[in-house]
């Protein structure tokens, strides 16, 4: 695992690309009693990055003018032997490749056959040192590995250390049947006071915000609280897992899901969890009634233009017209749930009545919302500068930011606004995160147990029967 040890054997970490755009202090921590070589390639490729109109472009420019700093302090000789930092070494290849050396197939003008080349030529020369190539290409590493080059992927930006320890928001609270009056105190009362739980489970351990199931042993029954503490003394505040007619929440982790969007303590929420457990829907149905109720003033979905690999220029078009293939999820939901809330179904009549409307007027559409400027969905580049008052800020497959990239979304909203993450860590579609490491596992991390913050993690699949089985079986 490539991470800084002060008390192991000095090693000799050779840096890809991958790690110094994803991990803004990479540099730093592993050259703490070690040396870091950076090869010329890896020089090439910030130079192409830094112009990126995301977080891998900031976090390229940032690595470039912190490498510049540090050369044009250095005097020549230490240039050449390696430049003191963090109480090691910072060295810089200078590109050229010993090609009696390559492999049948190797390809000089691809920056990861000359990286792994100028590994194995490193270590050739430095046998006593141990040369390990850090980077978070999987393929890279393999091909590393088969030239005998040792490979590590880079763990010191992971703010957790397996999926199975990343929090989850929620927690299971088992409840002997002589004490199953406390969930009708929480039923009828629409509160529990933390302490009535003291001898079921370590209470001091509950984060803010934190949904709890009380289970009842036997019977099965359950009933569902989120944790707030704000005024001093912690409590559960019941949440409705029941399904109205009204069309909403179909399972208590969506009803919890609902409640801690809608809660107006809870300035961010994240959404997690696999495809069908319907994250974006709900984030969505949120949004919308807080739009109608008139908590805010619009909604402003954003995510990131890069499933297809292709900058937005190369698409035709007005910006709407560019975005339309990333769009395309977020109004498929969004009309989903307007036409459920006004249309022609078996809810729309209680709604109508509810909100005082007619029953044969023309309902709104996400195509109103779009004209009306009620509704925007743009790519995160386009954030840069701006501040968002008074709207729902809602970032979908978050799980695709970068920690810079999520600092972006988060540093910009204003006075009024919420925002809303959701996101799949399983499924990510960037060589330079994973799972671990990505902006939304991040946040969740560093932000869980503020007042302001709450997360939760959604496991049941009810997209339809169809998603269910694919989730289970493929």
């Amino acid at each position: 695992m490539a991470t800084s040890d002060a008390g192991s054997s000095r090693k000799t970490y050779v840096v890809d690309t991958s790690i110094l755009v994803s991990a803004p202090d990479a540099l730093q921590n592993l050259t703490s009693h070690n040396t870091v070589l950076v090869p010329f390639p890896v020089l090439q490729e910030l130079d192409r990055k830094r112009t990126s109109a995301n977080g891998v472009g900031y976090t390229a420019r940032n690595t470039i003018k912190f490498l510049d700093e540090i050369q044009s302090a250095a005097p020549p000789d230490q240039l050449r032997s390696g430049i003191p930092l963090n109480g090691g070494l910072l060295k810089f290849h200078s590109g050229t490749l010993d090609l009696t050396r390559a492999w049948p197939g190797f390809n000089p003008g691809y920056a990861d056959d000359a990286i792994i080349l100028l590994a194995d030529e490193y270590q050739q020369r430095h046998p006593a040192e141990a040369v390990i190539l850090v980077t978070r290409d999987a393929a890279m590493r393999c091909k590393a590995r088969a030239r005998s080059v040792s490979a590590e992927d880079y763990w010191s930006d992971r703010p957790v250390a397996s999926p199975e320890k990343f929090y989850s928001g929620r927690v299971r609270i088992d409840v002997p049947q002589e004490h199953a009056g406390l969930l009708s105190t929480l039923h009828h009362e629409q509160r529990l006071p933390a302490d009535a739980l003291g001898t079921l489970c370590d209470v001091t351990r509950l984060l803010a915000n934190q949904c709890c199931e009380l289970h009842v042993s036997g019977n099965g029954k359950t009933a569902w609280g989120i944790y707030k503490s704000h005024d001093g003394s912690g409590y559960l505040r019941r949440v409705n897992t029941k399904p109205g007619e009204r069309f909403g929440p179909c399972t208590p982790e969506q009803a919890c899901a609902r409640d801690l969007i809608l809660d107006d303590q809870s300035l961010i929420v994240s959404l997690v969890g696999i495809a069908g457990t319907g994250k974006t829907l709900i984030a969505l149905l949120a949004a919308y009634e807080m739009l109608r109720s008139g908590r805010v003033s619009r909604i402003e979905v954003y995510r990131l233009n890069a499933e297809a690999g292709r900058e937005l220029g190369f698409l035709p078009g007005d910006l709407g017209e560019k975005m339309a293939p990333w769009a395309k999820p977020v109004i498929d939901n969004l009309d989903f749930v307007m036409r459920r809330l006004h249309g022609s179904t078996r809810f729309s009549n209680q709604v109508a009545d509810h909100h005082g409307e007619r029953r044969d007027a023309p309902h709104p559409t996400v195509e109103n919302l779009l004209q009306s400027n009620l509704l925007e969905i743009a790519p995160i580049n386009y954030l840069r500068g701006r501040s968002i008052h008074d709207a729902a800020i809602i970032v979908d497959d978050g799980q695709n930011l970068t920690q810079e990239d999520m600092k972006l979304v988060l540093t910009r909203a204003g006075e009024g606004s919420r925002v809303i993450l959701t996101g799949d860590p399983d499924q990510i579609d960037r060589a330079e995160i994973n799972a671990l490491s990505n902006g939304l596992v991040q946040v969740v991390e560093r932000f869980k147990g503020q007042p302001n913050f709450a997360h939760l993690s959604m496991h049941d699949v009810v997209r339809s029967r169809i998603a269910e089985m694919a989730a289970k079986l493929l």
